[in-house]
């Protein structure tokens, strides 16, 4: 059996989430893995040109920046329980980009041993229409996936 040492978290800082990060801390921790955990900040089409103006100081500042920014406190807040009980040292990495593609390339580029990340369980109309991050990931990674489902998901 290869050696597990390096995991890849991907979150979107959801409950499901929330709920692979527990899982990913449980197999570090059995395994002696480290863990390194990923968000990838969707930055819309077309958008990263266009500059907005910051409500509070009226100051100018491309859209993308701003993205980045809010995604970086949302990544501290989210990590905050997590950082403050793990036994084990936990990275983290921000990216932007589509989330399939970005998650597929960090993990081939960092030498993730395995990535476990959580699902939303959509199904139907509305996977067609939001697409699968998950789908893709599984279908293009260069480890072996788990994929952890929020046990009050009803899907």
């Amino acid at each position: 059996m290869p050696r597990l040492k390096k995991i890849l978290v991907p979150v979107d800082h959801s409950d499901c989430s929330r709920v692979a990060m527990e899982y990913a801390l449980f197999l570090a921790e059995r395994f002696d893995a480290e863990i390194e955990v990923l968000h990838v900040a969707e930055i819309p089409l077309g958008e990263e040109e266009h500059t907005v103006v910051k409500p509070d100081t009226g100051e100018e500042q491309l859209l993308s920046e701003l993205i980045m920014q809010q995604a970086e406190k949302a990544e501290t807040e989210f990590l905050a329980p997590f950082v403050r009980d793990a036994t084990i040292p936990i990275e983290r990495s921000l990216l932007k980009g589509q989330p399939g593609k970005v998650i597929v390339e960090a993990a081939t580029d960092r030498g993730a041993d395995l990535i476990v990340m959580g699902t939303h369980g959509r199904s139907g109309f509305e996977r067609l229409i939001m697409g699968s991050v998950t789908e893709r990931v599984l279908r293009s990674a260069p480890c072996p996936v788990v994929v952890v489902r929020h046990p009050d998901d009803e899907s």
